[in-house]
C-alpha cells in the first residue's frame, strides 16, 4: 500500500516539476553531466528489468524453471524473471522514487533549498527517534499502524527492524552534523574574533549538538551493530569534510566542538543498553555468511541475466543448501549479492559502479569549494554509511530508507553540480530587478583619431588598446580575498615586464558567496587608490545597493543570492530560512548592516560604473543586448544579461569583455571574450592582458 502511495506522490511531484520547468524554465548554471549519467542509469537499470519481465525471452535467457512452470502461468512463460509480477511491481517502485532525486538535485541548486532538505530529513529522523525513545521508555510496542512483534528490548521507533531504524538515524546523523559543520564554518570564517567567534558559535551551533545527542543516543538504543558503524561513519566523515578549507583557526573550533560531541556519544553508549547487551553476546556471523554463500551459488547460475528484479524471496528456496532453514529469507541481507542476484552481474556493476563516480564527483566538488556546502557533505557521508550498512543489511531497500537516501543523494549532487555553489537564479531576476537611481556610467579611453563607437562590427583579430598602454581585466572575485590577492600578484609579476600605464578592470561581483566579501572591498578600496583602476558594478554589488534603498522590496531577491556570507563578514547575523523572515527582519537587517558597513564601502559600492571602453573593447559585467548600440544599452543589460548574448558570439561594435555567466575555460570568441571561469568555486582566476594588439592570459 505505501509503495503505491509513495510512487503515486512521486509521480504527481515529478509532473508539477516538469509542468513548472516547461513554464518558467530556470537558467541555473548547472553541470549536467552528473544528472544525465544518473538519469542514463536509471533508464538503462529500467529498461532492463523490463526485458526481464517480457515474457518470451530467448532459450538461452529465459529463466530454466519456466520449462516446467510454462502451463502455470498464462501469458508469462519464457521470461528472463522467474516472477515477472515481482519484476513489474519493483519497477513501480523504483523508477518513481529514483526519479525524485532528479527533482531534488535541481531544487538543489539553490543553497537555501538544499539547507531546507536537510533540515526536514533532519526533523523527521529526530521525530522518529524522540517517540522511539518515549515509547520505549513508557513501555509501550508500537510501530506506527501495527503492534511490534520482534525486536522486544530494542528502539526500533516507526520502523518494524532496528537495523531500518538504525540506518535512518545515521542518514538523520549525515544531514544534523553537515548542517553542525555549516554553522561552525561560517563562524569560523567570517572576521568574527574572541568572545563575539563563541557566542556566535554557541547560538548557531547547539541545536544541532542537541540533535545529534538524541540521534546518538537513539542510535544506540536500537541495538544494532551494523547501523552504530554506520551512524559513525556518517558523523564522522561529515565533520571531517566540513573542515577542510576552513582554516586553523575554523579547523581548531570545529575540533573543539568534535571533542564536545564525542563526550555525547560517549554517554550514549552509555545510555545504549540494548547495543552493550548484544556486544556482550559477541558477534555470530555463521548464518549470514551461509546465506552469502547460497547467494553466490544464486549467481553463478545466472550471472549475465540474473534472476529478475525483485524475485530473491521466489529465486533463493531453489539454492537454499546451507542457511538455516527456520528462517524466512526474502532478501539477502547483503545489498551488493542481492542486486547480482537479481540483475545480473553486469547491470549490478553498472549501476554501483555509477554511484561510485557520482559520490567521486561530490568529493571532488567539496574539494573544489572554498565555502559550505553541507548538501553534498551529508550526500558523501550519507552514502559512504548506506555502502557500510549494505555490507551486513539490506535496510536502503525499505522504502522510507531508499526514498530519504536517494532525495539525499539528489541534493548532494545538485549542489555539486551548480557552478559557482549557488548561482542558480541569477538569470532568472527580471529587468527591473537591475535597475536603480545611480545614472548609466561608462568610462572611456580613446585612440587618437578614433570614434568612440565606429559603425559597423569589430573583429577581435582588429581590436587594439591605446599604444603606451596595458590593460588587466580580471573577473567575478565573489568574496575570495585570497583570490584577490593572487591576482595582484600575478599582475605585479607580469607588469615588472613593461614601463606604459597601466590600467586594472574589474568585471564586477566583488561580493557575496565567499567567505568574506568585506575584506575584499577593503582590498580593492586600497588598490584602487594605488592603481590606475575601473572597477565595474556587478549584479551582486546592485543586488546590495537595491536592499540598502528598499530593504521590504528587494531584501528577499538578495538574501537568496548568497548574501548570506557578505552579511556575516560584516557582523550582521542572517536567519536560518529566509521564507521565516517577516518585512520588519529585512528592515532590520538593513539597519544593522548599515551601522556596521564602514561609509566608505558604501560610497565605494555606490561609485562604481556599469561600464567603461578602452580602445576598441567594452567592458560590462554580463554582457550587453545585441542589436542594440552600446551607448544606448540599458542598466539591466549589463548587469543581468544571459541569454540571447552568453549563449552565442554576435558582432557589435566593439568587442565585448565580461563576466557573469561562469564557464569551464575563458572564452576567447570574435567578438566577445568571457572571463567568469566560476573562480569563487574552482580556486582560480584567468586575468585578460591586453597591449597593443595582443591579448593573453594570465592564471591566478
Amino acid at each position: 500500500m505505501f509503495w503505491a502511495i509513495n510512487g503515486l506522490v512521486a509521480s504527481i511531484i515529478l509532473a508539477l516539476y516538469v509542468a513548472g520547468e516547461a513554464r518558467n524554465p530556470r537558467r541555473a548554471d548547472i553541470d549536467w553531466r552528473p544528472i544525465a549519467a544518473m538519469v542514463v542509469v536509471l533508464a538503462a537499470w529500467s529498461a532492463w528489468m523490463v526485458v526481464q519481465a517480457l515474457p518470451g525471452a530467448p532459450p538461452g535467457l529465459a529463466h530454466p524453471l519456466w520449462g516446467d512452470l510454462a502451463s502455470l502461468v498464462p501469458g508469462g512463460a519464457g521470461a528472463i524473471s522467474i516472477d515477472p509480477a515481482s519484476t513489474w511491481d519493483t519497477i513501480a517502485q523504483v523508477v518513481p522514487v529514483a526519479f525524485l532525486g532528479v527533482v531534488a538535485a535541481r531544487a538543489a541548486a539553490s543553497p537555501q533549498r538544499a539547507r531546507l532538505i536537510l533540515t526536514i530529513i533532519m526533523v523527521t529522523a529526530i521525530a522518529i527517534a524522540a517517540y522511539g525513545l518515549v515509547a520505549r521508555h513508557l513501555g509501550v510496542r508500537q510501530v506506527f499502524l501495527l503492534a511490534e512483534d520482534a525486536y522486544a528490548g530494542f528502539l526500533t521507533g516507526t520502523f518494524v527492524g532496528r537495523s531500518a531504524a538504525a540506518t535512518y538515524f545515521a542518514l538523520g546523523l549525515a544531514c544534523a552534523a553537515s548542517l553542525l559543520g555549516d554553522r561552525l564554518f561560517s563562524a569560523a570564517t567570517h572576521g568574527v574574533r574572541g568572545f563575539g567567534r563563541m557566542v556566535r558559535i554557541t547560538r548557531g551551533s547547539a541545536i544541532y549538538v542537541v540533535v545529534t545527542a538524541i540521534l546518538a543516543i537513539a542510535l544506540f538504543n536500537t541495538g544494532s551493530r551494523a547501523g552504530v558503524v554506520a551512524g559513525a561513519v556518517a558523523f564522522i566523515c561529515a565533520m571531517v569534510l566540513s573542515v577542510r578549507g576552513s582554516g586553523a583557526t575554523g579547523r581548531a573550533t570545529i575540533i573543539a566542538f568534535a571533542v564536545a560531541l564525542v563526550a555525547v556519544v560517549l554517554a550514549a553508549i552509555v545510555s545504549g543498553a540494548p547495543l552493550a547487551a548484544r556486544l556482550a553476546a559477541g558477534v555470530n556471523s555463521q548464518d549470514r555468511l551461509l546465506a552469502y554463500r547460497d547467494t553466490l551459488d544464486m549467481i553463478s547460475a545466472r550471472p549475465l541475466a540474473g534472476h529478475g528484479a525483485g524475485t530473491f524471496a521466489d529465486a533463493f528456496p531453489v539454492y537454499h543448501l546451507r542457511a538455516p532453514f527456520e528462517w524466512l529469507w526474502n532478501r539477502a541481507h547483503n545489498t551488493y549479492l542481492q542486486a547480482a542476484a537479481e540483475l545480473g552481474l553486469p547491470m549490478a556493476a553498472a549501476i554501483f559502479a555509477a554511484l561510485v563516480l557520482v559520490v567521486a564527483y561530490m568529493q571532488r566538488a567539496i574539494a573544489r569549494s572554498p565555502g559550505s556546502v553541507p548538501a553534498i557533505v551529508a550526500a558523501v557521508s550519507a552514502a559512504l554509511a548506506v555502502a557500510v550498512q549494505s555490507l551486513v543489511d539490506f535496510s536502503v531497500q525499505i522504502q522510507a530508507i531508499g526514498l530519504t537516501f536517494v532525495v539525499l543523494l539528489g541534493a548532494g549532487i545538485g549542489q555539486a553540480a551548480t557552478r559557482r555553489s549557488g548561482s542558480a537564479g541569477d538569470g532568472r531576476m527580471s529587468a527591473q530587478s537591475g535597475t536603480g537611481t545611480l545614472p548609466l556610467e561608462t568610462v572611456r579611453f580613446e585612440m587618437p583619431g578614433t570614434k568612440a563607437e565606429a559603425p559597423g562590427a569589430m573583429d577581435v583579430s582588429a581590436a587594439r588598446i591605446p599604444g603606451g598602454t596595458r590593460v588587466y581585466v580580471f573577473g567575478d572575485i565573489h568574496g575570495r580575498p585570497d583570490l584577490l590577492d593572487r591576482v595582484m600578484a600575478a599582475i605585479a609579476a607580469d607588469r615588472s615586464s613593461g614601463n606604459g600605464r597601466v590600467t586594472l578592470v574589474g568585471l564586477g561581483d566583488y561580493i557575496d558567496r565567499g567567505p568574506d566579501s568585506r575584506q575584499v572591498i577593503e582590498h580593492l578600496i586600497e588598490n584602487s587608490s594605488a592603481t590606475d583602476s575601473i572597477l565595474l558594478l556587478g549584479n551582486h554589488e546592485q543586488m546590495l545597493l537595491d536592499f540598502m534603498e528598499r530593504p521590504l522590496e528587494k531584501g528577499a531577491a538578495w538574501l537568496r543570492h548568497g548574501a548570506e556570507s557578505t552579511l556575516l563578514s560584516y557582523g550582521v547575523d542572517f536567519p536560518l530560512s529566509v521564507s521565516r523572515l517577516a518585512p520588519s527582519d529585512y528592515q532590520a537587517i538593513r539597519d544593522e548592516l548599515a551601522g556596521k558597513m564602514p561609509p566608505a564601502h558604501l560610497v565605494f559600492l555606490q561609485r562604481l560604473p556599469t561600464s567603461a571602453v578602452i580602445g576598441d573593447y567594452f567592458f560590462a559585467h554580463a554582457g550587453a543586448r545585441p542589436g542594440r548600440p552600446l551607448d544606448a544599452q540599458s542598466r539591466a543589460d549589463l548587469l543581468w544579461i544571459r541569454e540571447g548574448f552568453a549563449d552565442r558570439d554576435v558582432p557589435f561594435e566593439k568587442i565585448i569583455v565580461h563576466g557573469h555567466t561562469p564557464v569551464d575555460q575563458p572564452y576567447l570568441g570574435k567578438h566577445r571574450i568571457n572571463l567568469d571561469t566560476g573562480g569563487y568555486a574552482r580556486n582560480r582566476l584567468n586575468v585578460l592582458v591586453l597591449e597593443d594588439g595582443e591579448r593573453r592570459l594570465l592564471t591566478a
